[in-house]
């Protein structure tokens, strides 16, 4: 399970941080909860999902990330099954919240 979710918590969070307003995986059978970690802080534990259909596949949508700070930011998860069992922490990923763009017109007089 470790393998798998360490690979799982890289393309949510790849995928999660850019472009997008919140930390989503792939769905996981038999998971109910995540515990996550930002920039090494207190862990916030039963963290619920809202599956969502992307393309023909269901992900697990389980953090809002649109009021964080613009930069980089360190994430590590835990997942929580049915019967209670946690997986181990899964390996930092760091990635960033880019600042938002501005688009400038120039007209010539």
């Amino acid at each position: 399970m470790k393998k798998l979710f360490i690979t799982i918590l890289a393309v949510f969070l790849m995928a999660g941080v850019v472009g997008a307003q919140s930390l989503c995986c792939d769905a996981q059978p038999g998971i109910v909860t995540y515990t996550l970690e930002i920039d090494g802080g207190s862990p916030i534990e039963g963290l619920t999902f809202t599956e969502v259909a992307d393309g023909g596949d269901t992900i697990h949508c389980i953090y809002d990330v649109s009021g964080m700070s613009i930069g980089e930011h360190t994430f590590r998860a835990i997942a929580v099954d049915t019967s209670g069992w946690e997986s181990e922490w899964s390996v930092p990923f760091v990635a960033r919240k880019p600042a938002p763009t501005a688009s400038m017109k120039i007209k010539k007089n």
